[in-house]
């Protein structure tokens, strides 16, 4: 099996919130954005978005409108906190680099400056990083900030790859944004267009990717 990339929201556990169902998730979980989610996890993205949209009253509200006012909050907010990145796995060794703590979701297209030898803000605590080896590519666990890290801590791949495995990371946020169409049409249908539009223009999906 080869290394993956995959694009990853950090999502909250909210007891008590009544606009839809929603999976079972431990706080601070990081949820893999794709078309393959079932509606439940795609609802417990969804309501992590809106209570930090609503600043978490949604949680304690009743009464018929609820969803609507959940999806109102993630469409009328300037900006939406989408923390999480690329997550790098390798089934082959059993590795995974994880993005640290104020990544960001949104600058994922950042990744395609990673062949050029950039820097590609990861996080910090842990504080993972990209390097360029020749033809491969070396994403650390952590020492991105100067930390102490074992000299076998890291995932690497040939630099080759690196464009599928980006592109691949695109495909998972349109089949996303696919499936929370479909979510969003079954929960609120009048808001299903106008919330798509809102999750493609946070996460950044629309447009071509540009490997440099």
């Amino acid at each position: 099996m080869t290394v993956r990339l995959a694009p990853v929201l950090e999502i909250r556990r909210i007891d008590g919130f009544r606009a839809w169902p929603v999976a079972e998730a431990r706080d601070r979980t990081g949820v893999a954005l794709s078309g393959r989610l079932t509606p439940g996890e795609i609802g417990a993205v969804l309501a992590s978005l809106a209570d930090g949209a609503a600043h978490g009253f949604l949680s304690r509200s009743r009464g018929d409108r609820v969803a609507a006012a959940a999806i109102g909050a993630v469409l009328e907010r300037e900006s939406l906190m989408l923390p999480g990145g690329i997550e790098v796995s390798d089934p082959g060794t059993g590795r995974t680099v994880v993005p640290g703590e104020s990544c960001d979701l949104e600058f994922w297209r950042d990744w395609s400056k990673a062949l050029t030898g950039e820097e590609v803000w990861m996080g910090f605590a842990p504080s993972p990083w990209l390097e360029r080896r020749g033809e491969r590519l070396r994403v650390w666990c952590d020492g991105g900030c100067g930390e102490n890290v074992a000299a076998d801590d890291f995932v690497e791949f040939p630099a080759a790859l690196f464009p599928a495995l980006l592109h691949a990371v695109h495909e998972d946020l349109r089949g996303f944004l696919r499936a929370a169409g479909e979510w969003a049409d079954a929960v609120e249908p009048s808001l299903a267009r106008a919330l798509v539009l809102r999750l493609d223009r946070a996460l950044r999906v629309s447009g071509p990717l540009e490997i440099g």
